[in-house]
């Protein structure tokens, strides 16, 4: 018998140590003001008169679906931001909805910023930061001003569509943009000094400019810009020593008034333009700074002017048809052979270069 009530004795206590277990209390939701780091989940949507999260270090803050809304966008009030200025400063922010704020994060450091699967919309600007790294995935960005600074370290957009919300960079930032979409930005949808820029797999419409780049290497692949004013605007911005070469390959230039302004070298390989007003455009023959335009295999059909280059160019199996305006003006051109032109609205159809006419029927 006493060995029975030990066992029994045993199964109660190991019984009681599991309720007591299972009873601890969840920790308590997350409320605005709340000083927070590592991970954090959003358990209700919050509205926040003030900063919604106080950073203390590194932060992972999943938002669970619900939704961190401020007090407007022109209140100068961060959703987030970091206590302090002490680096490394990394933010994670995922799942969820950030609306009507002053700044997304505010930091005196240089933080890195990775935003994944989230809806942003009426925002002030990105950050205050001067050094930041930016990474948006799989995200949604409405009215959301300025992702950038003065200098950025790298600005990573993927998957991505961003209206009225434009990437800017100084200082030698690069910015990186595949399979997305920049639309409706007035001025430039990406803007960029003494960087890089690469645009992969995208789209760039109805904006003022579609990239604004000076003193940078402009890299644009399987790509459309459509509706701009000016798809593509480089300035050589004092590179007296030619570093940058920009390319631009394989890609759709539709409605623009100037798809290609070229003011640096750059090589323009089988991209289709048409109804542009302008479609290939560099004026820079003379000047101290001239570039050298390589131009081969593209399509150039039904725009107004085809290709004025003024300044040393080379041109191979080049096709412009059907231009209301100029065919092909490259008076300093090295003719590699095989360009086309013919139904155009200015004559001769080409200068600089021999180009076969419209085949006899």
């Amino acid at each position: 018998m006493r060995r029975l009530l030990g066992v029994a004795f045993v199964v109660i206590v190991l019984v009681a140590g599991s309720a007591g277990a299972a009873s601890a209390d969840p920790p308590p939701p997350v409320r605005c003001g709340d000083t927070v780091s590592g991970d954090v989940t959003l358990t209700r949507s919050l509205r926040c008169p003030g900063v919604a999260l106080h950073l203390a270090g590194s932060t992972q803050i999943d938002l669970g679906g619900f939704s961190l809304r401020g007090p407007g966008k022109d209140s100068g009030v961060p959703a987030l931001e970091f206590v302090g200025w002490e680096d490394p400063q990394t933010l994670g922010v995922r799942n969820g909805t950030l609306k009507d704020w002053g700044l997304l994060v505010s930091s005196g450091g240089s933080p890195t910023v990775t935003t994944s699967a989230v809806n942003v919309a009426d925002l002030g600007q990105f950050t205050d930061a001067v050094y930041t790294a930016v990474t948006i995935e799989s995200s949604r960005y409405r009215n959301a001003g300025a992702i950038g600074a003065f200098s950025v370290t790298t600005t990573r957009i993927s998957d991505s569509v961003l209206s009225a919300t434009w990437l800017q960079s100084a200082g030698y930032g690069n910015i990186t943009v595949e399979r997305s979409t920049i639309k409706d930005v007035p001025g430039a949808a990406i803007a960029v000094s003494e960087g890089i820029v690469n645009l992969t797999d995208s789209r760039l419409t109805n904006n003022g400019v579609g990239i604004s780049s000076a003193w940078t290497g402009t890299h644009v692949s399987r790509s459309v810009l459509k509706s701009n004013g000016v798809a593509i605007q480089t300035d050589s911005g004092g590179d007296v020593f030619g570093e940058w070469t920009d390319s631009i390959a394989d890609s759709t230039f539709v409605d623009n008034g100037t798809a290609l302004q070229l003011g640096v070298n750059a090589t323009v390989t089988g991209n289709d333009f048409r109804r542009n007003e302008h479609a290939v455009d560099s004026r820079t023959g003379g000047s101290f700074l001239e570039a050298t335009i390589a131009l081969e295999a593209n399509s150039l059909t039904h725009n107004g002017d085809a290709i004025y280059v003024d300044g040393p160019s080379s041109l191979k199996d080049n096709r412009a048809i059907a231009n209301t305006g100029i065919g092909i003006y490259t008076p300093r051109a090295t003719d590699l052979g095989g360009n086309v032109a013919y139904r155009n609205g200015v004559s001769p159809q080409c200068t600089g270069v021999v180009c076969a006419s419209a085949p006899i029927s």
